[in-house]
């Protein structure tokens, strides 16, 4: 049993100054104004950032260390080698920490948040009423400070880490959480300099009451069709040169085509896979005792464990087989891709019991730091005499217990103290003797480390099944296999260039996909486990045509069909773009022209809207804060030039996005009267600019650091 185990069943028992507010302006405008390309040099290095490199030993060593504690904490007592999705894990939390690191390790130094004080660590892992998630993970929802005592008291090795600086996981969990109450300060420090004036809550405060009132000539671009407009070049780079900014990379994208040939099973090898399954199914059939399980067991890898209730793995027929009779099957059927069957091979009654109950716990009372047993009991006591009178439980559990398992993590509702079947060794000895000793539907009492706990069993039972479950997916086979890797061959000696890529995949009947590819991803979708075509994409250039590659049962071809550099994009690399909305700006000087013209001959919109043959519109009570319009859609420019223009006065012409506008403002309408304060505002915008400052200020960082992530040179 792990140390862990041991503890749940046997246990005993922001000072800082404030920065200035340059501070975030300079972070975020030096990581808007700062720019690199995605390799500062042909080194081998794992990543640079903030100008410092990450080498891929570094990298490896940490993976190998955390997919080795991930593998210990799912098995204490027996850890096996860190599985691929453990390590995919940990390559992601280790990134994670070191772009932590060399981002803010040095910001978090000058400000003096790099250490916490050994008492304020020892606050946060002993802390009871709001327990660090860590603690939590470490020994279960229901902790205590005693536990932590009861850890140094016994053995409990980790793998042991290169730096020799930790040795258990209660060390562990203080590395994690040291490590993460420095960035919660840091992020705490930093939206305490977010401040809303008085003339900001003001605005907002207008914003939503002062509307306006006004009339709308618009010429809307689909009414002209793109064809009928004629751009060249100079009309292009006019409008590349003021808007390609828009479309700034963040990170170097790569755009492939793939074509995909999977290796699906034939009907030969169903046919197959049937044939093995009955042969199984026969044996089954005409075992009788004992020894002949076993012997058809060892041959076909059965599992032969026995599985209390609400333990076994399969939850879908979990019940049907607890309530049958030993020889119950279920099955034979096919599910999915795969030939199944389930049979009840054994029953036995256990010393162990699952037990499905409810209760209510009442924390030790304290006078003068030493536990208050009258007072507690007085609590307990009273609730025992309403709950003999007939009072209703999940009611009384629900006011009165103070265990935090009541609150249910998803949902946040109270469970009325209900616990659903769980192996009696999960719990403390003293809980689980009160609750396997009191009848179904009565109450009993038992007394922890907690406190004293009102408990009422709903049922429990040691009946324990021995299921055999067998299965046989329906695979390709070597022939299926052959055929397909043939085909894909084919298509791959077929192709040279670009051109031959398309043309063999009309022949061949494939659909080409095209992905967007870049050095952050860990997978390209469409493609299972595809690190491997990630790496040859990032190293690749242009026009470049893979191998065949195979992913699972899919065989994949690709070519790299475009690379878009980090920075402002080449206008080649965003041509349609540019030419959809080159003939829109065009459109749009032209439909200006014309609501100068008219304008200059009328007084009012609706001789202006018979000028230019079209009709106006109104829109009525349109606040600031609202920026769709109604029968035009979202329109900030238009909104913002009506709410700057006197009432009774035209706005000027308006470039918007679904046409060019001219407004008559006809009124403003005040609302309600204004406070005597706008505290309620500051609150609200206050509120709103510190939910997303952590957000913004981390990409502003990272943004800062030119971070170069070049992890798929090793895939």
């Amino acid at each position: 049993m792990s140390i862990i185990s041991r503890i749940r069943n046997n246990a005993t028992g922001l000072a800082v100054g404030l920065v200035a507010f340059a501070l975030v302006s300079f972070i975020v405008s030096d990581a808007i104004n700062n720019n690199m390309g995605i390799f500062r040099s042909q080194d081998n290095s794992m990543a640079i950032i903030a100008g410092k490199k990450v080498e891929f030993k570094e990298y490896d060593n940490r993976t190998d260390y955390e997919a080795q504690l991930m593998a210990f904490r799912q098995n204490p007592d027996k850890p096996e080698t860190p599985t691929t999705q453990m390590r995919d894990q940990a390559q992601n939390v280790v990134w994670n920490d070191i772009q932590d690191e060399y981002i803010y390790n040095s910001e978090l130094e000058r400000l003096g948040l790099d250490k916490l004080s050994g008492q304020e660590l020892a606050e946060i892992l002993r802390d009871e009423k709001r327990p660090a998630r860590e603690m939590q993970q470490l020994f279960g929802q229901q902790f205590s400070a005693a536990m932590v005592t009861q850890y140094y008291k016994m053995q409990g090795n980790i793998p042991e880490d290169k730096n020799g600086k930790i040795s258990n996981m209660l060390e562990l969990a203080k590395r994690d959480v040291e490590k993460r109450r420095r960035m919660e300060k840091y992020y705490n420090l930093m939206k305490s300099v977010v401040y809303v004036s008085n003339l900001e809550a003001k605005d907002m405060w207008a914003s939503h009451q002062r509307s306006a009132n006004f009339k709308v000539v618009a010429l809307k671009y689909n009414t002209v069709s793109d064809s009928s407009v004629k751009i060249n070049d100079e009309d292009r780079q006019k409008w590349y040169n003021e808007n390609a900014y828009k479309f700034q990379n963040n990170d170097e994208n790569r755009e492939i085509k793939f074509a995909a040939f999977d290796i699906l099973p034939s009907s030969a090898d169903s046919a197959e896979a049937k044939k093995q399954f009955d042969d199984f199914w026969f044996k089954l059939n005409n075992v009788h005792n004992d020894s002949g399980f076993k012997s058809l067991a060892s041959t076909y890898n059965l599992d032969t464990n026995y599985y209390g209730k609400n333990a076994y793995p399969n939850p879908m027929i979990a019940d049907s087989m607890f309530n049958g009779k030993i020889g119950r099957t279920i099955g034979p059927s096919l599910e999915g891709n795969a030939f199944k069957v389930y049979r009840l091979t054994n029953t036995k009654q256990d010393s162990t019991y699952s037990l499905k109950l409810r209760h209510i716990l009442i924390n030790w009372k304290k006078n003068k730091d030493k536990i208050d047993t009258v007072a507690t009991m007085k609590v307990v006591d009273s609730l025992m005499a309403l709950l003999k009178k007939g009072g209703d439980f999940v009611l009384l559990a629900n006011a009165n217990t103070e265990d935090p398992g009541n609150r249910d993590q998803q949902t946040g509702g109270q469970k009325g103290g209900f616990y659903d079947w769980t192996n009696e060794k999960q719990y403390m000895p003293e809980f689980s003797k009160a609750a396997k000793t009191t009848a179904i539907g009565q109450v009993g009492l038992a007394k922890t480390t907690y406190g004293v706990h009102i408990v009422k069993p709903e049922d429990k039972t040691n009946h324990m099944i021995q299921v055999a479950s067998y299965e046989v997916r329906i695979e390709p086979g070597k022939e299926t296999q052959t055929t397909a890797e043939k085909k894909a061959e084919e298509f791959r000696n077929s192709v040279k260039t670009a051109e031959d890529f398309e043309k063999s995949a009309g022949k061949s009947g494939v659909i080409l996909q095209t992905v967007q590819v870049s050095s952050s991803q860990r997978d390209i979708p469409g493609v299972p486990e595809s690190k491997s075509l990630l790496g040859w994409t990032m190293k690749g250039k242009k026009g470049d045509i893979s191998d065949v590659q195979l992913f699972g049962n899919r065989q994949v071809i690709a070519i790299i069909i475009n690379i878009k550099e980090k920075g402002i994009p080449k206008m080649e690399d965003i041509k349609t773009i540019v030419d959809q909305e080159t003939i829109k700006m065009k459109k749009a000087e032209e439909f200006r022209k014309r609501i100068e013209a008219a304008k200059a001959k009328t007084k009012n919109t609706v001789d202006l809207a018979i000028e230019l043959k079209t009709v106006d519109q109104s829109a009525e009570n349109q606040t600031f804060d609202n920026n769709n319009i109604a029968a035009l859609g979202p329109e900030p420019k238009l909104l913002g030039a009506v709410f700057g223009t006197a009432a009774g006065q035209f706005t000027d012409v308006v470039e918007g996005n679904q046409g060019v506008y001219i407004a008559l403002v006809e009124k403003f309408n005040d609302g309600a009267a204004a406070p005597k304060d706008f505290k309620t505002e500051q609150k609200e915008i206050n509120m709103r600019l510190k939910g997303s400052a952590e957000y913004m200020l981390k990409a502003a960082m990272k943004q800062k650091a030119e971070i170069s992530d070049r992890r798929f040179l090793s895939f």
